[in-house]
């Protein structure tokens, strides 16, 4: 497949919505894990177009060269020669900050990527943490709101993401930089909610206050050594603040609950409270709160956390809450992935009964079962192959962790295993089930 794909032309002429619509071959592997990786030889290919279009002046031709190259040095498929080769050429082209420009990765990804001979990737990308801007508002008095780019938070990704050892001054600058950005973002957010005539800019707003959110709840759960005296004063004030402004922050809440030392139980009741939401982001918000608790180290009151509110999500599944399914889906296979012991009773069984359910439900021109939420009927496909698409997604992540277990493949697993085996399915969906 890999030979075949690898002779695919680049489209040189694709502007931005277009190279969403003709997605990169390549995007259907999950490198480095595919599982048939070492069985595939490029041995006699030429990569040469590649190495060419990798350092091309046209934004389109240098992404898609990039991104093929990045896939085989992932799937451990470029040679010494080559892999040294792929870093002169993604390097070719760099931002103001020192790091690889025209490619479609966040930056925390050169940390990882090759690079060429005296290049330092980890002070590079500390010296552009430290430099880059939040994108705050910059008049709290303005009567618009910016419309933000599709990377206007990519400084958010890249702190989450990044692996770096930050010194105690940098930490404590991020976090004072995500307060001052609340600070003066906070003044918009009642007024765009209630006054403002464009739900696009709310939206916007509000995407932007979640990825703030988010930064700061890492920060403050994987460096909770270094937020303290008026630094904490300031975090919980935020945390106040967002629940006074109606501001999805559960995530922030726990993890400040776990590094202050607050009490725990009312905040996880808040959270198994906010699962069964019909607001969207209320609903996430309480998925990346179970996300958090999941990175803990693992006390037995930690598992005992964990536990109690993967059971909550194990039950939107198993009775297909319409409201953000697909995300539920996700955050229960990134769970049962991590912690492989949590799949077990009664969550087992609730999530197994969901997903056997969803195939049926799903599956387009297939009849919903009775009283099921809107979002599953036939007239509107979208949002049923999204929510078909994350099924799929976490049965297949479910037959890697029977696999690993030596344990017979549940029916539920078994069923999904032969929708995405059928040609009569969308690619889409069978793409998501990667096993021979």
């Amino acid at each position: 497949m890999v030979p075949r794909l690898l002779q695919f032309p680049v489209l040189p002429d694709l502007d931005r919505i277009e190279e969403r619509e003709y997605e990169h071959p390549f995007a259907v592997f999950r490198s480095p894990k595919t599982p048939f990786a070492s069985e595939v030889d490029i041995a006699g290919i030429s990569l040469e177009a590649f190495f060419a279009g990798a350092t091309s002046d046209q934004p389109a031709v240098r992404r898609w060269a990039i991104s093929a190259l990045a896939v085989l040095h992932d799937m451990g498929l470029l040679e010494p020669a080559l892999t040294q080769r792929f870093a002169e050429v993604l390097w070719s082209q760099i931002d103001q900050y020192g790091l690889p420009s025209g490619t479609n990765y966040y930056r925390f990804a050169f940390l990882s990527l090759p690079r060429p001979t005296g290049v330092d990737p980890p002070e590079l990308f500390m010296q552009y943490v430290r430099g880059a801007q939040f994108p705050a508002q910059k008049d709290q008095q303005q009567t618009t709101i910016e419309l933000g780019t599709s990377d206007d938070v990519a400084l958010c990704h890249d702190i989450v993401a990044a692996s770096v050892v930050w010194s105690k001054e940098d930490l404590r600058s991020i976090t004072e930089r995500l307060v001052q950005w609340w600070d003066t973002d906070k003044a918009h957010v009642l007024r765009v909610r209630v006054t403002g005539p464009f739900r696009s800019i709310a939206v916007d707003l509000g995407r932007r206050l979640s990825s703030l959110v988010r930064t700061l709840a890492k920060m403050v759960m994987k460096y909770m050594e270094s937020i303290n005296g008026e630094l904490r004063g300031s975090v919980m004030r935020v945390v106040e603040e967002c629940s006074q402004y109606d501001v999805p922050a559960l995530r922030l809440d726990v993890a400040c609950a776990y590094a202050f030392a607050a009490s725990r139980d009312s905040v996880f009741q808040r959270v198994e409270d906010a699962l069964a939401s019909p607001r969207r982001e209320t609903v996430i918000d309480a998925l990346e709160a179970m996300d958090i608790v999941s990175q803990r180290p693992g006390s037995e009151s930690d598992r005992d956390d964990l536990m109690r509110l993967l059971a909550a999500a194990g039950q939107m599944i198993r009775w297909r809450r319409a409201t953000a399914l697909w995300a539920a889906l996700d955050a229960v296979g990134d769970v049962v992935s991590r912690h492989p012991w949590t799949f077990a009773g009664e969550v087992e069984r609730s999530v197994l009964a969901g997903l056997g359910s969803l195939v049926p439900e799903t599956a387009i021109g297939g009849e919903d079962r009775k009283g099921h939420g809107p979002e599953m009927g036939n007239h509107n496909l979208s949002r049923k192959l999204v929510v078909r698409r994350a099924a799929a997604r976490l049965a297949y992540r479910l037959f890697e962790h029977y696999q690993a277990q030596g344990v017979t493949i549940p029916q539920a697993i078994e069923a999904w295993r032969a929708v995405c085996r059928s040609d009569a399915e969308f690619l889409d969906i069978r793409n998501e089930w990667l096993a021979p």
